[in-house]
This record gives C-alpha cells, structure tokens and sequence, in this order.
C-alpha cells in the first residue's frame, strides 16, 4: 500500500476516520459534521466527467482540508495510485474535483477519499468503469431520469426509482434538469439544494446517495427549477450563482464556455452525447418569434451553444448521436417554455440536420411530468424520448394530462413515476420506459445500418483485423435477425426466405445508396430504406470466415416493418 504525503494530519485524524466506519458506507452527513474536529467528508463522492482516459471525482468537507484520492484496479486498493492534493475552501462550500488521467479504457477502478491524511473508508469501497474509447463497437446501457420532487415540501418523499437503475446496473446515469423544484434564489439556497437531493437530509437524496452517488458515472443539466427560477431564462438574476453552484457541486466533462453555460458533451463507444443548457443563455419564451429568438444561444455569444451543437452534430463519426433536451422539442407538447416557443430555431436545427446528411440523432427531453412517451419523428422531427417523472405529486397543467402528440404513445397523469434504459449497440437502440418498480410501460427498437462500406469501420486504420471480424460478426447477425423478422412476418421460414432472395443480393459494385419505395405484405407502405453495405461471412449462416469480406445487402429486399420492430434512418423529418 502506498505511503501518504507528510504533509497529511497524524494519527488523531486517522483514529478518528476508522471510528467512521459504518457498514462500509460513507457515514450519515449528521454523523459527520458532529464530528467538527477532524476534517472528515460529509457527502458521497461523485464521479463524473468519465472518458476512456479520465474521471473526475468530486467530494466535500466539513471545513478545510486537504484531499487525495487513492484508486486501483484492486477491489482491496493493492498497489493504489494517488492523485494530486486539493485544497477545500469556504468560498467554494468546502467542495473540491480532482481530475485522474493517464486511465486504462474500459477498466473497473476503486477508489477512497483520503482527507487530511484519513482514509475515509476501509472495505467495500466504491468503483467506476471508465468508458470505451470513441469509434468502438460495444453493447452499453445508461439510465436516464428527470423531474424530482421539491425536497422542501416533500422531505419523505422517496425514489425508489433509484434502486430500480442501481438493479439494471447501467454504464452511466444521466438526470436531465428539475434536479429538485424547489427554485433556489441564493447562492447558499443552491448549494443546499445540490446537496440535499444527493444526501440523507431528505428521503429521495437518501435514496440516490445509497444507488447511485458512488456506484454510477453522473451527467447533468438544469432545467429551470434547479437552475432557480420558475420558466427562468439568461435574465435570471442569480444566473452568476446558479453557474458558481452547478460547477462547485457537479463534475462534469470540461465545459465549452464555462463563464457562460453548463452544455457539454461526451462519448461511449459509437455513441456520442450533447448535454444542452436551455436555461443560462435562451431569450424570455415570451418574445415575439423571430430568427434572432434562441433558446440555446440569447447572448449571441463568442463560442456559443449553438455554433457548438452544430459543429458537434457535424463533426461526430459516432452511429448514434443523443441530443439530451431538458425541455420538449416536440411542438405539439403545449409547454411554455420549450422548443415550440423557439419555432424559427426548432426549424434551423433541423434543416442543419437534413441538409448535411446527419444521421443517429436521437433526442431526450423532460419536463412534462408523466410516465413517459415516445415519438419517431412524426411529430419531434426526430425521434424523441420523453423522460418519465422520478416522483412527482403535482401535475403541470396542460402538460401531465395533455401532453401532445406522440407517435408511440405516452402515459398521462403524474402517478406513473419512472426512467428510461436505452441499451445500445452497433446497428441498434433499444428503449424501455419503466416504471419505478423496474416494469417496462413501453419499448421502441430503432434501428440503423449505415452505408459507406469500408469506412463504417473506423477500428480498422489501425490493422486490428480482429476487431474488424467482431464489427462483421455483429453485421451479420443483425442481417440475420432482420431476414428473420421479415420471415416471422410473412410467415416463410427464414432459410426458404433466404434462397427466394438469392437473386436480389447485389453484386458488391451495386450503388449503396439507391433506394426504393415498397410495400409490406399488409399492404401499408414501408419505411424506405437505403441499401447498405455489411461486412460479413455468408449471410444466412450463423458463421463467418477468417477473412473479413465486404458484401453490398439489398436491404430493400427485405422489409423492416415488421410486428415486432421498427428499422430505418434516423434522419430530421421536416
């Protein structure tokens, strides 16, 4: 075990930590502070910020300190790495971040805080995963929620959805605004609201601290009831203190423009997501629409939120791009405040998307407070996830009982708290909304194979043949399951299926990017489909050759819209 720097307190502060120990958990915050003279944590730490060569951890103590920590790849922290020390100050609340780099990607490490030379925990201690580097092909899952109740009025007022996420163990968790709805007004009232809904001061905060403060990678926005005022834009007058809080409580990826918003981004794997401030810099939703009106860039800044959207949109290579809205894009939602009160914007962003061919895009919102609700583009423009309530006992008027069109469905009224679990993988999303309990209420499949031969393999400029052979695996089987479907539709088995097609397989020249109009076998029109290329062995054949050959799939030939799922493009639909 590595030695601890000298400057550290002695052996009455480390006497103090071991009579801390509490089952192995971080002590109750009241314990804690009880104890004012040693220097001790008062809150579970919170690792954020997470990539496949960097975490950022945070904490807080109950006076100043100074602070390590001490990680490995050891459950019992054999042969520890320790971090840089920081310093915790008053003026920042006694919170501190320490950034760990030089990480191996998709590796468990443990880890403990180390506070003025006390190890503030002694067995069980709590871990991460860091991420799979960008342009990988994995199966992950991340767990989404939105819209906790004001802890102030409702002290008692559990989260047992937090013990459902903690039970799908997912890769990373994202809450995506109203992270209470209390409307904090003061820097102090911020502060104490960022750590109560983490803590035991009250119920929900206890629940999140227990599942998922030190198990799981947090991302998080505001929505305008954390940020501190109800339907709250960059006029808010504690805008500078709401700001000074978020990044003193929160560890988020670095931040693009810090002085003037919280948006960010990240990336797991072939996945990449844009975290959006719609609060900090939109324009009062009660201007008169114009193409100067933005919800995400009022300022008209250097470096803004839009430029950066935009920029990240085109720029990513990721299949599948999350777009994590804390308010509904979805206009037909009649909410003050979101993307419908910002239409001429709404538009722009989605003619970006059309007209520069950007596919993968997915949107998550919030803010309505219902069980949940899925639209495939119909109505969004995109496909759109809507974020169940966590635990809500108030409706929004016009919102929880007539919450607009969604093309999936959506469940009403506030007595169906919940989340969202996305798994997802190469060619494919799944999502499931559920219920408090861990039920799904509803599920919707997308899917995407991309075109562009060659270049969807983006593993491959470096001559890593074997993982080459894992992404044609994966195509194949994907191509499988698709026949299958089609099979399972018409009632053909899906080997006959297979030598009827024989002929529509084209010949590896064939243009990919044709496309074709067609029917199902009911007769409805089915989604058109371009043809893709897949890497694969011999489709049909659960099998694959040592060699990696490219063959072009007339997926047209093949109809996705079958009883069971949905496949197409995502694309904007304007």
């Amino acid at each position: 075990m590595l030695e601890l720097p000298p400057f550290f307190a002695g052996q009455g502060a480390l006497d103090a930590a071991n009579s801390q120990r509490r089952r192995g958990r971080w002590l109750q915050i009241e314990q804690l502070e009880s104890r004012s003279m040693f220097a001790v944590l008062t809150d579970a730490p919170i690792v954020g910020g997470v990539s496949d060569s960097e975490t950022k951890v945070w904490f807080r103590t109950n006076q100043q300190a100074n602070v390590a920590v001490e990680y490995s790849t050891s459950p019992t922290l054999e042969n520890a790495s320790l971090s840089s020390i920081h310093t915790t100050q008053s003026t920042a609340d006694h919170t501190g971040i320490i950034t760990l780099t030089g990480l191996l990607a998709e590796t468990k490490y443990y880890y403990r805080l180390v506070v003025d030379g006390a190890p503030q925990q002694f067995s069980n201690y709590p871990s991460w995963t860091s991420f799979a580097a960008p342009g990988r092909f994995r199966d992950f899952t991340f767990a989404v929620t939105a819209d906790l109740e004001n802890g102030t009025k409702h002290p008692v007022q559990a989260a047992p959805v937090y013990a459902q996420i903690a039970a799908d163990d997912p890769n990373f968790f994202l809450q995506i605004g109203d992270f209470d709805h209390r409307r904090p007004d003061s820097l102090a009232e911020m502060r104490s609201m960022h750590r109560s809904v983490r803590g035991p001061l009250i119920a929900s905060g206890a629940d999140f601290a227990e599942h998922i403060a030190d198990e799981f990678p947090v991302f998080h926005v505001w929505d305008d009831h954390d940020y501190g005022m109800n339907n709250g834009d960059k006029n808010f007058p504690g805008r500078a203190a709401a700001l000074q809080a978020f990044k003193e409580y929160f560890p988020t990826p670095n931040l693009p423009n810090p002085s003037q918003g919280i948006w960010h981004s990240f990336g797991y794997a072939q996945a990449d997501f844009f975290m959006l401030d719609l609060r900090s810099q939109r324009d009062p939703f009660t201007d008169p629409e114009s193409p100067a009106k933005s919800i995400l860039d009022g300022n008209n800044i250097a470096n803004g939120q839009k430029a950066w959207l935009k920029a990240g949109l085109l720029n990513s290579t990721a299949n599948w791009k999350f777009v994590a809205t804390p308010v509904p894009f979805n206009p037909t939602t009649q909410k003050k405040e979101g993307w419908a009160e910002y239409d001429t914007e709404r538009q722009e962003i989605l003619d970006f998307i059309n007209a520069n061919h950007i596919e993968g895009v997915i949107l998550i919102s919030g803010d309505i407070h219902h069980g949940g609700g899925i639209d495939d583009g119909t109505n969004s423009g995109l496909p759109e996830v809507s974020v169940p309530h966590t635990n809500m006992t108030d409706d929004h008027t016009n919102t929880t009982r007539s919450p607009g069109l969604w093309s999936e469905g959506i469940l009403t009224g506030v007595g169906n708290p919940g989340y969202v679990l996305f798994r997802v993988s190469q060619y494919e999303v799944k999502i499931e909304i559920k219920s408090e309990s861990g039920l799904v209420r509803m599920s919707y499949d997308i899917g995407e194979i991309p075109g562009g031969g060659s270049s969807w393999f983006r593993e491959s400029s470096d001559g890593e043949a074997s993982q080459m052979r894992d992404s044609a695996a994966a195509a194949h089987d994907t191509a499988f399951a698709l026949l299958s479907d089609y099979a399972h539709f018409n009632s053909e088995p899906a080997d006959e299926f297979l030598k009827s097609t024989a002929g529509r397989v084209s010949n590896p020249t064939t243009d990919s990017s044709s496309t074709q109009s067609r029917t199902t076998s009911e007769g409805a029109p089915a989604p058109a489909i371009s043809s893709r290329s897949l890497t694969s062995g011999r489709i049909g054949r659960r099998t694959l050759a040592d060699d990696v050959v490219e063959e072009t799939v007339n997926l047209e030939a093949i109809t996705a819209a079958t009883k069971s799922k949905k496949v197409h493009r995502v694309g904007a639909r304007t």
